[in-house]
């Protein structure tokens, strides 16, 4: 990913989830110099890892387009991870990393009907991780001469299957125009490696699929691929090249500030030392600035209030803005999100969460018995920090519970808990004074807790009362409000 004086990552609305890069034909060849000069680094120091934290957009950006780039996460519509439905030899898969991964067990069909039932690219992953695949079939699998069973020939065919069976994915793919298009990740075979040096194997194919559908074909490889680092210290750009070789790098896509896009990549690695080096760095970004939507409730605030909560573990910032992220823009009315820096003890009951936001002035009402005799004193467990959107998802009302599981969990989320809804209340309308979930309009969040078949709702509230209910009052009221565990 290219970071010098023009190249930046921008979101494109008509791609929903790719972005275009631009670049300025004046910079080409300071720009290539610059991929020359670190490539060549990156060659006789191989135990040197050079990359990208932070960039930031502050000038025009050129009108020339001629990159379009995405990452293997749940939002783009090109990465293998998008959740869609692809029938494929007989069988149908709920997204094209499961369909893909599957095809390596041809010989071992019980193995095979596995996948079909993972709904994430990271289910598909940690199955495959679990399932060995036969001596013969890695033979196969990585041989090119093996036609339509080689892993090249096998994904042509699953991103046939998924864009041909998807005509709104296909526009998308035939509305990229000759563009160069490129997988950023760190999969030497897969994607570009970020800097040119990968095969980007994901994107040629789509490339190849463009050209299939009588768009154009591969194009010439953009060379634009320049590496360097912000320090968020000082603002300045230098680069940073004595990290340890096993540094494992993941771009945690646009983040949203000011009107300002943001670029931000970083972080996972292979031992400790390296992490800190990275996150040392990260640590100073202003969370308010970065973040403006971004509330968070201390343990001790909690505690004000009558949650017996103690401080969660220590988290990077890195994931805090990942889920910030992802779920901000997503929330009707720019409400925001929430992020609970606290834990609560095991034994929490459904009553007991009742009962302090009462004291609290708040009354719940159940109006369904069957609630509190069902789940009432049924402890919570919730023995985990978590980052809950302010309001209902973006088009999630007057949907199906499965289709509202399915929106949330494009963005890396799930429902929330009844009890977890309520706390969320409570805590926002006395820390903040503002009414979550209220009368205007009225609005109901879908949760995840069931009672008899039924997944319970949790709102309808105005100052003061808060609804729990097999359903909200009139059609479109409910939503999918969202969490994010930590």
């Amino acid at each position: 990913m290219s970071v010098g004086n023009t190249n930046y990552l921008i979101p494109n609305p008509a791609l929903n989830g790719a972005a275009i890069q631009n670049n300025s034909p004046n910079e080409l060849g300071a720009q290539t110099a610059l991929t020359h000069q670190v490539a060549s680094a990156a060659t006789h120091q191989a135990e040197s890892t050079i990359s990208c934290c932070l960039a930031t957009r502050t000038e025009i950006i050129s009108p020339n387009e001629d990159f379009i780039c995405f990452t293997e996460t749940p939002t783009s519509e090109f990465a293998n991870a998008y959740p869609c439905k692809i029938e494929f030899g007989g069988k149908f898969y709920l997204n094209a990393t499961a369909c893909f991964l599957a095809q390596q067990y041809t010989d071992q069909p019980l193995t095979m009907d596995l996948f079909t039932q993972c709904e994430t690219a990271e289910e598909a992953h940690f199955l495959a991780e679990q399932c060995p695949v036969t001596p013969r079939r890695k033979l196969s699998w990585n041989d090119p001469d093996a036609q339509h069973i080689n892993k090249n020939d096998v994904m042509m065919h699953v991103l046939r299957a998924k864009f041909g069976q998807n005509p709104e994915l296909k526009e998308k793919l035939l509305f990229t125009g000759n563009l160069y298009i490129a997988c950023q990740g760190f999969d030497l075979c897969w994607s570009d490696c970020l800097n040119g040096s990968g095969q980007n194997q994901l994107g040629l194919c789509l490339m190849q699929l463009r050209g299939e559908y009588g768009g154009v074909g591969i194009t010439s490889n953009c060379p634009l691929y320049g590496i360097k680092i912000l320090d968020v210290s000082t603002r300045c750009f230098a680069i940073m090249d004595d990290l340890p070789r096993d540094i494992i790098w993941h771009i945690y896509g646009q983040c949203f500030s000011n009107n300002d896009i943001t670029s931000i990549q970083a972080l996972a690695c292979t031992n400790m030392r390296s992490y800190k080096c990275i996150t040392s760095i990260v640590e100073k970004i202003d969370l308010k600035e970065l973040c403006p939507l971004l509330k968070i409730v201390s343990a001790e605030e909690a505690q004000k209030y009558g949650f017996n909560a103690v401080p969660a573990p220590s988290f990077p910032k890195l994931s805090l803005i990942k889920g910030y992220q992802d779920m901000a823009p997503n929330v009707e009315g720019d409400a925001g999100v929430t992020y609970f820096d606290f834990i609560l003890p095991e034994d929490l009951t459904l009553r007991q969460v009742i009962e302090i936001a009462k004291a609290q002035g708040i009354t719940v009402e159940t109006y369904w018995d069957q609630i509190l005799i069902d789940i009432g004193d049924v402890a919570i467990k919730q023995v985990f920090p978590c980052m809950l959107a302010n309001n209902v998802f973006k088009d999630s009302r007057n949907k199906r519970y499965d289709v509202q599981c399915v929106l949330v969990r494009r963005h890396g989320c799930e429902l929330p808990t009844v009890e977890q809804y309520i706390i969320h209340i409570v805590l926002i309308s006395k820390i903040y004074n503002q009414c979550l979930f209220g009368e205007n309009p009225l609005t109901y969040g879908r949760s995840s807790t069931f009672v008899e078949g039924f997944p319970l709702v949790v709102g309808g509230s105005a100052p003061g009362c808060l609804d729990v209910s097999r359903r909200g009052c009139g059609p479109g009221n409910v939503g999918a409000g969202s969490r994010r565990k930590f």
